[in-house]
């Protein structure tokens, strides 16, 4: 697991783009928020490339799940 410390990191500032549709479109990603959302793509036959967690949401007994 990688700890990410800034809001300035290279990952954190390409991964934000994903909230803007020409961006997805042009890289064939999606940007997901929520533990329903996940659910549901882990039920899929999507392929997950990255996960993202905040502290806090380590402590989310679902997401531990």
């Amino acid at each position: 697991m990688l700890k990410i410390e800034s809001k300035q990191n290279s990952w954190v500032m390409e991964t934000r783009k994903l909230r803007e549709k020409k961006y997805r479109d042009q890289l064939n990603l999606y940007w997901i928020e929520g533990i329903h959302l996940l659910k549901e793509v882990l039920k899929s036959d999507e392929k997950i490339v990255t996960v993202a967690i905040t502290t806090q949401g380590l402590l989310n007994p679902e997401i531990k799940e």
